[in-house]
């Protein structure tokens, strides 16, 4: 006859003691891992901000030039972007022929949105009166012809009659619009915030973020190297991009979970400086 025997309660006992082990160390191992994934998530991301703003800022200001600036500040910029870049074929009081081959654009011309902004040469033998004058653009822009007969975008705007005159044929032109970047808060972030004035957007919108409460912090800099606050007057400016984590992550030189931030830096000299 076969005797059967079981489990006995120490031995049940301790295997039930062993499986809340082992499963606690897993759940710990997965704790461990999920934070470790979410800090390195998070400060990817951080990176991310950082060269993004260290690159996209530049990239728009360093287009400027010398009176594109229209009002500064620590965290705040006006200024003419530019849209497009071309020659002038063509000038009448009502339109401007722009040479088509020539023409490079970020976006097409907008009416009202951007304002011409035209080389005028008012006397060939003396740089002082040299100026660029500001045409609004009243209309949408069709396709023409130039006076040889090369293809044309007519841009519909209103000329004073001297500008008429002074516009030497294939004179420099570009077009612009008003924008402000600046840095805004928006509950208890801060962010990059980016909106057309001329094209009536009352409100920013977010670029890029979360930034730190000093995450964007401009200076400005004359033909000397010296501060300045006139907007006429600056030459170069220097930026700062400070961003944060989204939240408190793990880092091996912190005691506990922390918002960690990083910045970057660049100088853009303005188109032009002399």
């Amino acid at each position: 006859m076969t005797s059967r025997r079981g489990f006995t309660l120490i031995e049940a006992l301790v295997a039930v003691v062993l499986l809340a082990v082992v499963g606690q160390s897993i759940l710990r191992l997965l704790t461990i891992t999920q934070r470790l994934f979410r800090a390195q998530s998070e400060h990817a991301a951080l990176q991310a901000t950082v060269r993004g703003g260290a690159s996209l800022l530049p990239a728009e200001l360093r287009e400027l030039g010398p009176g594109d600036i229209i009002s500064l500040a620590p965290d705040r910029l006006v200024y003419r972007a530019m849209r497009s870049a071309g020659a002038a074929c063509l000038v009448t009081a009502t339109v401007v022929h722009l040479r088509r081959d020539l023409l490079y654009s970020y976006r097409s011309i907008a009416p009202t949105r951007d304002s011409l902004l035209l080389f005028a040469d008012h006397d060939p033998s003396t740089a002082d009166d040299d100026a660029w004058e500001i045409l609004p653009v009243v209309g949408p822009p069709a396709l023409g012809v130039c006076p040889d007969g090369g293809e044309a975008v007519v841009v519909p705007t209103t000329l004073p009659a001297a500008t008429v005159g002074a516009v030497t044929p294939d004179a420099p032109i570009r077009t612009f619009e008003l924008m402000e970047e600046r840095l805004y808060q928006s509950g208890a972030q801060y962010w990059l915030g980016s909106r057309s004035v001329s094209g009536g957007e009352g409100q920013v919108q977010p670029v890029l973020g979360p930034l730190a409460a000093d995450g964007i912090r401009f200076r400005f800099f004359d033909a000397a190297g010296a501060p300045t606050s006139q907007p006429s007057e600056v030459r170069l400016i220097g930026l700062t991009v400070r961003g944060v984590t989204d939240g408190a992550i793990v880092t091996p030189t912190a005691l506990g979970p922390a918002v960690v931030a990083e910045s970057l830096s660049a100088d853009i000299e303005l188109r032009n400086v002399q």
